[in-house]
């Protein structure tokens, strides 16, 4: 895991990129303290420097990439910057950029290839040499051996860039579910790329202004970064599975995978169940086994759930007879959010050493600018606050890889509204032994699944009677201003996610759109702050998630139970109380009593910077009256306005 930046001049020579690519490096320093290089190329020459964070013994080193003394002789047109976080190789040899014997091609790399022995295995096979022990030299060695295509070889996590010095090209690829960031600017002067925004932004020649579209998404959607030019005007974002090609001047994107999907709506079958329960459980076991590899400490985030008990535990039995492991909780001690009943019983259950620790609401003010700065762009409430916490407890601890659930609930089918996808399906089909079932689920209560057979009841009765009746709810826009919601109403449709009945499609929407891609971004925000690495093996093995999303709706919820799936793969896996829970809280915090706590002091970190878009003056005046509402999560949450204000305050937007 690493930081990793770039600039080409398409004009020519420009001896300012040395100080510009050495001022974004330097802000993405807390992806990767552990190195630092950078390679700088002119029509002559190539040179290979290191920095202050760059160990002795790389200097020392006798590679084609080794830095050197650095001149000020080259005047370059290109230019490439790397952070390390040594996690495989830690020797000189894992320094970035690296490049090939031949030195013609030049690469910088975040992430992690979990099957880079295997792929290199096939390397070595076809005549390919390595000098090296990481990952970072297969992905060049396979760019070499398969071109383009190499990136299909690939089960992990990756942002990385190739530069063709031959050609004066760029290859860039980004993994096929957006774990990993990369972001570009484009201009008939420059090309410039980055892990980070920040990064981007510091650049002289790019000037900071603000998306409208995606501050009405945020706002209004509950979403981001839906289009690849999020919230800042002209910074874009490589989509996952997409390739990313710059030549003359020119940048042409390409994407490489589309997950498949069963779309088959097929009756359960308790013979096939015994199927693909044994084929997750292996896949689940070979996707954290290939997690496990590491050459510094793993550990993983536990929250007590079925997803993080189901890595935890796994990843326990494959290290047996090794050292403790180390396993880290975010818990708030006194509140019905608290999860760490649940995640003792998992510590109970595999005798691995537990951290906590406890996010105070004193937090959202003292820490909230920060986390900010960190996540480049606005978050959703305080859950981002806690699991910030939590990898700063991994970081003073010593461990510097972990394991994380995210991307389960998505494969498996763990949100409440599944049982309303579920449901609509189940009505049709008149499967009333099914209904019923959804409605002793523990996922609604029978007033909100009765509410909802109504209204899906209405809505199948002819002539539109049905649609007569209802009278649907509707946003509550009274305090955006008139002119930004009409300039930007028609993006209402992006945020319809009107129910199916195909629940397959549905998961597939949300582990392949905006929804996996949020959690990825703010785990990998929140992770670097503190120089860790997120794994995520539901979130990015894709032969894992190929397998589930080829098995029909049925098994994913079945007699009312949700992730059913994983719950059978995980018998005699996971303790079994934890196997049965019916009680999801994903990873939540005490949001309202915080901010009821801290409603006045919050009202001053809302200021006239959001008078474009919305009326403060009716803001302020209803201010108590929202911390009135019993409900939280709605469409106009209080803590957007927070965030989106103070984020406009950082970074001078």
């Amino acid at each position: 895991m690493c930081g990793i930046a770039g600039i080409a001049s398409l004009r020519g020579e420009n001896p300012n990129l040395k100080s510009w690519l050495k001022s974004m490096t330097n802000i993405l320093r807390h992806r990767g303290p552990d190195d630092e290089g950078f390679t700088f190329f002119d029509d002559n020459q190539v040179e290979c420097a290191g920095g202050k964070d760059t160990p002795a013994n790389v200097y020392e080193s006798r590679y084609p990439f080794s830095p050197q003394p650095e001149t000020n002789n080259s005047k370059p047109t290109t230019a490439l910057g790397h952070r390390r976080l040594s996690i495989l190789d830690t020797s000189a040899a894992g320094h970035q950029p690296m490049c090939d014997l031949s030195r013609r091609y030049w690469i910088i790399f975040n992430g992690e290839i979990y099957n880079y022995k295997e792929v290199k295995a096939e390397l070595l096979f076809l005549g390919h040499t390595f000098f090296s022990h990481c990952d970072t030299e297969v992905i060049i060695q396979s760019y070499i051996a398969w071109g383009k295509d190499c990136v299909l070889k690939f089960n992990g996590m990756w942002s990385f860039a190739i530069y063709d010095t031959t050609e004066k090209s760029f290859f860039c690829s980004r993994d096929r579910f957006g774990v990993k960031p990369f972001y570009y600017f484009i201009s008939p002067e420059y090309f410039a790329f980055a892990s980070e925004i920040k990064a981007l932004v510091s650049l002289p020649f790019i000037e900071k202004k603000l998306n409208e579209k995606a501050v009405f998404d945020y706002l209004v959607l509950g979403q981001t970064e839906l289009e690849p030019e999020g919230f800042f005007k002209n910074i874009l974002e490589l989509e996952p599975s997409h390739n990313l090609f710059l030549k003359d001047g020119k940048v042409i994107k390409e994407k490489y995978y589309t997950l498949p999907y069963n779309s088959k709506q097929e009756p359960f079958s308790e013979k096939k169940k015994v199927e693909y329960v044994d084929q997750v459980s292996f896949l689940i076991y070979d996707a954290v086994k290939q997690r496990l590899r590491s050459d510094v400490p793993v550990g993983a985030c536990l929250s007590g759930g079925i997803d993080s008990s189901a890595l935890v535990c796994t990843a326990n039995n494959l290290r047996r007879g090794t050292e403790p492991f180390h396993v880290f909780t975010s818990v708030f001690p006194g509140s019905p959010v608290d999860e760490s009943f649940w995640a003792n019983k998992v510590v109970e259950a595999t005798g691995t050493h537990w951290h906590t620790i406890e996010t105070k609401p004193s937090q959202i003010l003292e820490d909230y600018e920060n986390l900010i700065y960190a996540q480049d762009i606005p978050f959703f409430g305080s859950s981002t606050l806690s699991q910030s916490n939590v990898m700063k407890l991994v970081h003073d601890n010593g461990i510097k890889v972990t394991l994380d659930g995210q991307g389960a609930d998505e494969l498996f089918s763990g949100y409440g509204q599944h049982f309303y996808v579920k449901g609509q399906y189940d009505l049709q089909k008149l499967n009333f032994k099914e209904l019923l079932n959804l409605d002793n689920s523990g996922a609604n209560s029978s007033r909100e699944f009765t509410k909802f057979l109504a209204k899906r009841a209405l809505k199948l009765l002819p002539g539109g009677i049905g649609s007569n009746l209802l009278k649907e709810s509707k946003y509550d826009f009274q305090l955006l201003k008139g002119k930004f919601f009409n300039d930007n109403k028609n993006r209402l449709e992006r945020g319809n996610s009107s129910i199916t009945s195909n629940l397959n499609k549905h998961l597939y929407n949300e582990y392949s759109g905006p929804l996996l891609k949020y959690l990825m971004r703010t785990a990998d925000r929140n992770s670097m702050r503190y120089s860790v690495e997120s794994r995520a093996p539901f979130a990015d093995d894709h032969k894992l998630a190929e397998y589930i999303f080829s098995i029909p709706s049925a098994y994913k919820i079945h007699e009312g139970t949700s992730k059913y799936l994983l719950r059978e793969s995980m018998k005699g896996v996971i303790p079994e109380a934890i196997r049965q829970r019916k009680d999801k809280k994903g990873f939540a915090t005490p949001e309202l009593k915080w901010f009821k706590e801290y409603k006045n002091e919050l009202k001053t970190l809302v200021t006239d910077n959001l008078e474009p878009f919305v009326d403060t003056k009716q803001l302020y005046k209803n201010w108590d009256q929202i911390f009135d509402q019993k409900i939280t999560g709605n469409t106009l949450g209080i803590s957007r306005f927070v965030i989106l204000s103070m984020w406009r305050r950082k970074f001078q937007l």
